[in-house]
């Protein structure tokens, strides 16, 4: 089983990718959130500051066109219009009715005119509370600045909205002159009053609420699928070729030099596995020649021993004949020994090119994720661009809907204000998706530029490869070297057995002592071809 430390490999690569999943939804949702609540509120002001302009317009219109020529025509103004004939309702009563109208008409939705010096009639209900207390306030200081507020109201999430109530020419006489007004210097430009609109906006927070959630299982569910896809594709990519790598090199660690390892990729990973290919043949080769020259010393030595019958002359001759093959043997025994050792460094190379390919195998990971996160964000900037289109074309429509009604209905078109109201809030919503855009390609850019960065560490990487490969070649050259060494100590020693055959008359006294050193020889390279006999080069060999 692959893994670094206890984990799996394909378990610490993808761990990262799954808590920063988390971190991007939970961004998402919360966005989302927040832009809820904006939506909301935005569309009770849009109602609010709609309807307080009517109420104000129709109040003007009729304080200067009915009112006044009322009044010429001998008709009465007061607040108990419907209780008097040839009598016609005050700018406020009237205010104060149309309020009533529309309360009952659209539940939940007030219109109220406020003040700090009601009339008689009106103080028991002109108590102002805190948002109207505050509003009043403000709108003292500066008239043309509306107040608004989200609060719940009798049970109903609700936006409120008001704006100043200022005093015209054609109103001042009639306040300062009337014998139950709480206040008699007023002043064109004085604020009277405010008028608060309450509109409640519970069916569109439920609204935008149940796309929000859609929004986040969509989030949710597009994060699982990416996750199941990286698992998939890093089993299939990374973690199934390492592992086989590995228990190739095992294999060859047990000595069996008969492994065969595909290399069929021309990526990073195809790159190591060819290199580990092309080492496990090198050393089958060498591994071979070796065990080659064993067979040949063991044959060599069953000669000499075959030969020690005419060692019975010569005995200086032969002393030193047996003093050259044994300084032979040191170096054939020093030449196997470095074999042995640049082996072994070789084996240490190729697991260094293993790690260093495991690391590059990691930047290509983070590379893959790089460009993943790249596509999710240009897919996000593609629905909301299809979100603009759509809301363009549906406030073109709201726009044509409204004119033309507004043309039908003439002077009487205030009934339009909530066409009105929603033609600004569309276009409201394309700005905020256009600033969404923005962010995004902002977002795209940078991850970009990190991917240019992981793969420029991908490449640094490869080099590492490369340069550990180099090393393997120049110990196989080694290896080579040493099997040159050997066949010379080889030749040494056939020269000794010469000259041991020419004085085999003259060494008679010492043939029980070159017999001795014959068998030892034998016995030598017996091990030796024990030893090299448990490599396996070819399948069933």
């Amino acid at each position: 089983m692959l893994s670094l430390g206890r984990r799996r490999l394909s378990h610490q690569l993808l761990l990262p990718l799954f808590f920063a999943s988390l971190v991007v939804a939970g961004s998402v949702l919360a966005v989302v959130s927040h832009t809820r609540e904006q939506a909301v509120e935005q569309a009770g002001l849009a109602t609010g500051r709609a309807v307080a302009n009517q109420v104000v317009t129709l109040r003007n219109f009729y304080t200067v066109e009915i009112a006044s020529r009322a009044k010429k025509a001998g008709m009465a103004l007061g607040f108990d219009f419907r209780e008097k004939d040839n009598t016609l309702p005050l700018p406020a009563t009237l205010v104060k009715a149309l309020g009533e109208s529309v309360a009952k008409e659209y539940p939940g939705t007030e219109v109220r005119l406020m003040s700090r010096f009601p009339f008689p009639h009106r103080a028991a209900e002109a108590k102002l509370d805190a948002f109207q207390s505050q509003a009043l306030a403000v709108l003292e200081k500066d008239p043309k600045t509306p107040v608004h507020s989200v609060e719940d109201v009798n049970g109903r999430l609700s936006v409120r909205y008001a704006v100043a109530d200022v005093m015209k020419d054609g109103c001042v006489a009639c306040h300062n002159s009337h014998p139950q007004s709480p206040k008699t210097d007023w002043k064109a430009g004085d604020v009277r009053g405010l008028i608060e609109v309450v509109v409640p906006v519970e069916q569109v927070d439920q609204s935008i609420s149940r796309s929000a959630m859609m929004i986040g299982a969509l989030v949710i569910a597009g994060f699982g699928l990416m996750g199941i896809a990286l698992y998939v594709l890093v089993q299939r990519v990374i973690v199934r070729p390492l592992r086989g790598a590995a228990e190739a090199m095992e294999r060859v660690a047990d000595g069996d030099l008969s492994v065969h390892v595909s290399q069929q990729r021309g990526d990073e990973v195809g790159r190591l596995l060819g290199s580990l290919h092309t080492m496990i043949a090198k050393l089958r080769h060498t591994v071979g020649g070796v065990r080659a020259g064993a067979e040949s010393i063991q044959v060599a030595s069953s000669e000499v021993a075959i030969g020690n019958s005419d060692l019975s002359m010569r005995t200086e001759q032969a002393a030193s004949s047996l003093q050259q093959t044994a300084s032979s043997m040191e170096q054939l025994t020093g030449a196997v020994r470095q074999s042995a050792n640049a082996a072994n460094e070789a084996d240490r190379l190729a697991s260094s090119a293993s790690a260093v390919a495991q690391r590059g195998g990691e930047v290509v990971t983070q590379v893959v994720a790089t460009m993943d996160e790249i596509n999710a964000s240009s897919k996000r900037i593609a629905d909301i661009i299809g979100v603009i289109d759509a809301i363009a074309f549906q406030t073109n429509i709201l726009a044509l809907n409204a004119a033309v009604e507004a043309a039908r209905a003439g002077e009487q078109g205030r009934g339009f204000a909530v066409v009105a109201g929603e033609v600004r809030s569309l276009a409201q919503r394309s700005a905020e998706a256009a600033k969404e855009i923005k962010g995004l390609i902002g977002t795209s850019v940078d991850k970009v530029e990190a991917g240019s960065k992981l793969v420029q560490n991908a490449g640094t990487t490869m080099q590492e490869i490369v340069a550990s490969v180099q090393r393997v070649s120049a110990i196989i050259s080694e290896i080579t070297a040493a099997s040159s060494e050997q066949s010379s100590g080889i030749g040494q020693i056939n020269t000794a057995v010469n000259q041991l055959d020419q004085a085999t008359q003259q060494n008679a006294a010492l043939v029980e002592q070159g017999a001795a050193a014959a068998e030892s020889l034998k016995e030598q390279a017996q091990e030796l071809h024990r030893l090299v006999s448990t490599f396996r080069l070819e399948e069933g060999v």
